[in-house]
């Protein structure tokens, strides 16, 4: 059923011929592959720039006490009004976000049928809250993010069980 093509490495890339024609590279398809690296990116930037964000105000407090006449950490001060609390609790929510993205690409490329049930559910979540970005502040980031994402949801609700066999997840 599998056509293997090895290369220098000990991994194969794989083309499952019958009702599955497409690439898989270790033994999962190629766009299941491109979802996980593409969630696993995000959710690792989400979690630095949520450190960043949490211990911003340490680190402006610390710079401001180096030197009080700081331009730009005096204009940083002046142009953000929120309070030191409210930047704690958005950088770990921010965070939080970054590591449920982390968890979701460890568990699709680990398999669990639940994990891209989940998947479908948050994905279906965030479409919800991208139509509602895009009503009440239009973008096109806001676009390219929701279109991105409901081509995940769509990938993962009807493409990725063709790739499956026997109803798991990945082979």
């Amino acid at each position: 059923m599998f056509r293997r093509f090895h290369h220098k490495t000990e991994h194969a890339i794989e083309i499952q011929h019958g009702s599955d024609p497409g690439i898989h590279i270790f033994h999962r398809p190629l766009g299941l592959i491109a979802v996980i690296a593409y969630k696993a990116i995000w959710g690792v930037t989400e979690i630095i720039g949520g450190f960043v964000i949490y211990y911003s105000t340490f680190i402006i407090a610390s710079e401001l006490s180096e030197d009080p006449q700081d331009r730009f950490m005096n204009w940083v001060i002046a142009h953000i009004h929120l309070e030191p609390k409210t930047v704690k609790e958005l950088g770990a929510l921010i965070i939080l976000f970054g590591v449920g993205k982390v968890a979701l690409a460890f568990g699709l490329w680990f398999s669990s049928k639940k994990t891209r049930e989940l998947g479908i559910a948050f994905f279906a979540l965030i479409g919800v809250f991208g139509f509602i970005q895009i009503i009440r502040r239009p973008s096109y980031f806001h676009l390219a993010a929701l279109v991105t994402d409901l081509m995940i949801l769509y990938y993962l609700w009807k493409i990725l069980p063709k790739h499956l066999r026997h109803g798991e997840t990945v082979s």
